[in-house]
């Protein structure tokens, strides 16, 4: 067995501590959203938290999506579903490119819950809407797209607030954006990184798996 698939067996025993289980939900919610915490061993990053959706998966790894500014050098990542995800290798973190505040990690998920990405853009008037893990808890939002940047970036008419980061929004059940950033002090109104941005980290990401090769 390779010693990466080893550590990723076994680094869960010793954080199940802070794993946080998600409480089931609606026959139609997209499970593949669970909730992000970055830590160091025996050390928290103040105790933030975040949201994330599987973007990509296969028999023996699944890929998550978050936003690129929860990433964090050093870090290992517990999801609310049990596992425990790395940043893939080469990082996908594209905190410093303002529309594609993305980052990609992996995890041992045999046959993930994968969301699907939308065939066209989010458009204005579109009905949306996002599960997340706004201050920790988990919450379903819905809005309404009131405006398209020109880098395909998304503003939204939905609540938003702290540790709603990484969510993904769908129409219809595919994903068009995910929450990039919000204005806590309006509290109904976010940006989202757009569809195209997304498209390139699925694209990455299934690269990434394709490259794999797991040693038994």
């Amino acid at each position: 067995m390779s010693m990466l698939k080893a550590a990723l067996i076994f680094t869960p025993l010793a954080l199940s501590l802070v794993a946080c289980g998600a409480p089931p939900g609606p026959v139609n919610e997209p499970k593949a959203t669970v909730r992000v915490e970055a830590i160091q061993v025996g050390e928290f990053f103040g105790g933030s938290s975040a949201t994330a959706w599987y973007i990509a998966g296969d028999a023996t790894y699944g890929v998550v999506a978050t936003a690129g500014h929860v990433c964090q050098d050093g870090a290992l990542y517990t999801l609310s579903d049990g596992n425990v995800a790395l940043p893939l290798d080469p990082t996908y973190d594209h905190d410093e490119a303002e529309t594609d505040d993305v980052c990609l990690l992996f995890t041992l998920t045999p046959g993930a819950r994968v969301l699907p990405l939308a065939e066209r853009p989010g458009a204005v008037g579109d009905q949306v809407e996002y599960y997340g893990y706004p201050a920790g808890l988990r919450a379903h939002y819905f809005g309404e797209v009131s405006d398209v940047n020109e880098d395909g970036s998304l503003v939204a008419s939905i609540p938003t607030w702290y540790g709603s980061s990484g969510s993904a929004l769908t129409r219809d059940g595919a994903v068009v954006g995910m929450l990039s950033t919000g204005v806590p002090d309006f509290g109904n109104l976010g940006t989202f990184t757009g569809l195209e941005a997304l498209k390139a980290a699925k694209v990455a990401a299934e690269q990434w798996l394709a490259d794999q090769t797991v040693v038994d």
